[in-house]
C-alpha cells in the first residue's frame, strides 16, 4: 500500500505538459501528466534497504540501473520524471539518462483484483511456484473456459475428452501415488508437458519397467521438471498428466511410431500445456525465483484519483507495473531452451492453452489472449512466437495464406534442433495433419502436391562466413529425397511463397509428371523411405561458382551457352566447389520478386526459379538436387537457350 515516504508524494504538484525537446518526441502534441521527484529523493531511495515498500522498490530498481550507466551529478537538475499519460518513467538530467515503460492497470475484473489483494503485503511472490502464481493460473484458465468462444469451439469447456493411450495419474492428498494408467479409450481431463530432454538422464517407460510403472512411479526418481509439472497439475485440480518419456514405451519402435502419430490430438485436447520454457534439461524444472519489485503489479492508492480523472472513470483501483520494452519477446526462439527443440514447435502450436514457465515469471497464452504475472489482465493475442496459433489460423485464412503459413513454420522448425535426425517428419507430423485437413491436399515428403512448384523452390538460408561448418549439411542417413527441404540440416526459407499467382515464361516450366513417396508403415506424415520426382521439359546445362569476395554462401549460375555470362544466383544445399556442372530444371517464375530480393537498388524484377541437379546414378536419367537457382538477367535470351535443348524426361531422387 506504500510506505510513509512514497505516500508523501504530492500529486497536486504534478502538471500537464505539452511535449517539447528534450522531454518530448518531435511532432507529438499529446499532453501528459508529469511529476518531478528531486535528486535528493532519489538519493534517499537508493540508501534504503532492499525490503522496502513496493513502489519505492520499483523506483529504486529503475534508478539503480540508470545511475549505474550514467554518473548522477549532485545538482538539482537530476530528478525522476513520472509521465503517466505516456507511460514512461525517466531519470532526467538535461535530457534523458534512461527510461522504462510502465503500465497503469485500472478497471480490472473483481476476481483478479482479489488475487492481487491476496498477494499483499509486498514482497510476497518469491518464485513461480508460489500461491499467487497458482491463483493467477487458475484465474486465466477459468476465464478462458468460461468466456473464450474460439478456444471453446475447439475444446468444449468443462467437457471431458478422450484421453491419450496412457497418462500419468498425479495423485493427491488422499492418495499421493503417482502411476501410469492405460486409459483404454476412456475420457477425462489432463495436462501435457512440453519440455527439453537435454543431455541429462530422465526417467522413461521401457518394456522392462512397464508393469511396475502401472503400479507406481517414484517421484524421487523423476527429474525436477517432471516433479514441478505434477505439482502444477495437482494445483489446477486436474487428475492426469501426459509426459512423452513416460507415456510412450521408449524402446518399442512400434509403440513410438503409433503414439507419435497422435500428437495433434494429444496437445489439442489437453486442458492446458505446461511449457518448461527456461529448462534446457530435466534438472532445470519449471519454477524460478522472481524479482517481486519488477514482476508483481504495485498497488499505489495515490494514483486512483489521477487515473479516474485521466481516463474519465467514476472510480478505480489502480496498479502500476514497470517493464522492459522487449518484455514479451525476451523469451524468443533464439533464447528460450524449449524453443530450440524441434519437437516442441508442434506442441505449442497445436495447444489451445499454454502456461509458460520462463526464467522470470509465469505467462499465459491461448487462442484469444495472453497474460503474465506483471501484466495479469488478459489482453488480445498477437503474433508472438510462443503463442498457440495453428487452430486460430484455420479460422481466418484462405488456401494461399495457409500454404504461405506452412513455409513460415518450416523456417522456424528448421532453425531448431533434433536429437534424432530421422525425427524430421514425425516431429512436425501433428502440424502437417492439421494443415492437410484444412487444405484437403496430398502431403509428399514435407511438401504439398497442389502447391508443389512453390514448395520445390525452397532454399537454404544465407549465412555469413566462409568456414565449411556454416554450410548446409546432409543427414548421416537417408531421410528424404533431395528435392525436399528435409534433405538438408540447415534453416530453410522460401522466397516464392510470399508471391502472388502472377507468373512469367510459364511455357518454359518443366512438366511435373509424377511424384512418388514411400513412407514407413504407409504413414504419409511419418518417416520417408524413398521419394522421386519425374519431370519433363527443356533443361539448361550450367556451371555454379562461389563468389568468395562477397563473403557468404551465395553461388552464381553461369550459363555455358551464354559464354560464361552470369545470369543469376544459386543457394546451395551442400558444399559445392567452383565450376560445378549442373542441369537447371525450371520449376516456377514470377513477374516481380520482392524489392529486397536481388534486383539492383531493390528494384523488383522477373525471376525464373530452377532446381540445379547433378547425376546421382549410372543411369543417365537419374539426378539429385544440389542447389536452387534464381535467374534474373537476360531472361529472354536465357529462355531461348533453354528452348535450344531438346525436351527430355528425368527423375530426381
Amino acid at each position: 500500500m506504500g510506505c510513509a515516504t512514497c505516500q508523501a508524494i504530492d500529486f497536486s504538484k504534478g502538471r500537464r505538459s505539452i511535449p517539447s525537446a528534450p522531454y518530448g518526441y518531435v511532432g507529438d502534441t499529446t499532453d501528459w501528466f508529469e511529476l518531478r521527484l528531486p535528486y535528493l529523493r532519489v538519493e534517499s531511495i537508493l540508501a534504503q534497504p532492499d525490503r522496502w515498500c513496493h513502489f519505492c522498490s520499483l523506483i529504486k530498481h529503475f534508478a539503480k540501473q540508470c545511475i549505474s550507466r550514467h554518473s548522477a551529478p549532485n545538482s538539482g537538475d537530476t530528478y525522476l520524471l513520472l509521465r503517466f499519460m505516456q507511460g514512461t518513467l525517466s531519470l532526467a538530467h538535461n535530457g534523458f539518462l534512461g527510461h522504462w515503460n510502465f503500465t497503469i492497470m485500472s478497471d480490472l475484473p473483481a476476481s483478479l483484483l482479489q488475487i492481487l489483494r491476496n498477494s499483499e503485503p509486498f514482497p510476497n511472490i518469491s518464485h513461480t511456484g508460489c500461491e499467487p502464481s497458482f491463483a493467477l493460473a487458475k484465474y486465466w484458465m477459468t476465464t478462458c473456459k468460461e468466456g473464450h468462444q474460439l478456444c471453446n469451439s475447439l475444446k468444449r469447456s468443462n467437457v471431458e475428452t478422450q484421453l491419450p493411450t496412457r497418462v500419468v495419474v498425479v495423485g493427491g492428498e488422499e492418495d499421493p501415488t503417482v502411476r501410469l494408467w492405460v486409459t483404454e479409450g476412456r475420457k477425462g481431463r489432463y495436462t501435457a508437458l512440453s519440455h527439453c530432454w537435454g543431455k541429462s538422464s530422465i526417467i522413461q517407460t521401457v518394456k522392462s519397467n512397464y508393469l511396475q510403472h502401472q503400479s507406481s512411479i517414484s517421484i524421487a526418481a523423476m527429474s525436477r521438471t517432471f516433479q514441478d509439472a505434477i505439482v502444477v497439475t495437482r494445483r489446477l485440480n486436474i487428475p492426469y498428466l501426459w509426459i512423452d518419456s513416460l507415456c510412450i514405451i521408449q524402446d518399442s519402435a512400434e509403440d513410438w511410431r503409433r503414439e507419435s502419430t497422435t500428437m495433434d490430438g494429444i496437445y489439442q485436447n489437453t486442458e492446458v500445456t505446461i511449457a518448461a520454457l527456461a529448462a534446457s534439461d530435466g534438472s532445470g524444472g519449471c519454477f524460478r525465483p522472481t524479482a517481486a519489485h519488477s514482476i508483481r503489479p504495485c498497488r499505489f492508492p495515490q494514483l486512483d484519483s489521477f487515473v479516474a480523472t485521466a481516463y474519465s472513470q467514476p472510480s478505480t483501483t489502480a496498479y502500476i507495473n514497470l517493464r522492459n520494452d522487449n518484455h514479451w519477446d525476451i523469451h524468443n526462439a533464439i533464447i528460450a531452451p524449449l524453443n530450440t527443440r524441434g519437437w516442441t514447435l508442434q506442441e505449442t502450436m497445436l495447444s489451445t492453452r499454454i502456461l509458460m514457465y520462463t526464467d522470470t515469471e509465469l505467462r499465459w497464452a491461448c487462442l484469444e489472449t495472453r497474460a503474465c504475472e506483471c501484466l495479469p489482465y488478459m489482453r488480445p493475442r498477437g503474433d508472438e512466437s510462443m503463442e498457440p496459433e495453428m487452430s486460430a489460423v484455420s479460422q481466418k485464412f484462405d488456401q494461399h495464406t495457409l500454404y504461405r503459413d506452412w513455409y513460415k513454420r518450416l523456417k522456424t522448425y528448421t532453425e531448431r534442433n533434433l536429437t534424432m535426425e530421422q525425427d524430421i517428419f514425425p516431429a512436425i507430423s501433428g502440424i502437417a495433419k492439421r494443415m492437410q485437413k484444412l487444405l484437403d491436399d496430398e502431403y509428399v515428403a514435407g511438401l504439398w502436391k497442389r502447391d508443389i512448384r512453390t514448395g520445390l523452390s525452397w532454399n537454404c538460408e544465407l549465412v555469413w562466413g566462409t568456414d565449411e561448418d556454416i554450410f548446409p549439411k546432409r543427414p548421416t542417413e537417408y531421410r528424404s529425397p533431395s528435392w525436399s527441404w528435409a534433405s538438408v540440416i540447415h534453416p530453410i526459407e522460401n522466397f516464392f511463397s510470399e508471391q502472388s499467382e502472377t507468373k512469367c515464361y510459364e511455357h518454359i516450366l518443366a512438366d511435373i509428371r509424377n511424384i512418388r513417396v514411400e513412407n514407413v508403415a504407409n504413414d504419409p506424415f511419418g518417416q520417408v523411405l524413398f521419394g522421386e520426382l519425374q519431370v519433363y521439359g527443356h533443361f539448361l546445362p550450367a556451371d555454379i561458382g562461389i563468389n568468395v569476395a562477397r563473403g557468404y554462401s551465395e553461388l552464381h549460375i553461369v550459363s555455358d551457352v551464354a559464354n560464361d555470362q552470369q545470369v543469376g544466383v544459386a543457394h546451395h544445399d551442400e558444399i559445392i566447389y567452383p565450376r560445378q556442372k549442373v542441369l537447371c530444371v525450371p520449376i516456377t517464375s514470377y513477374d516481380a520478386m520482392p524489392n529486397n530480393f536481388m534486383g539492383p537498388m531493390g528494384k523488383p524484377q522477373s525471376t525464373l526459379c530452377c532446381i540445379c541437379v547433378i547425376h546421382a546414378s549410372e543411369r543417365s536419367d537419374i539426378y539429385r538436387r544440389v542447389a536452387v537457382g534464381y535467374i534474373t538477367k537476360s531472361l529472354d535470351n536465357v529462355v531461348r537457350e533453354f528452348e535450344s535443348y531438346p525436351k527430355k524426361a528425368i527423375v530426381i531422387i
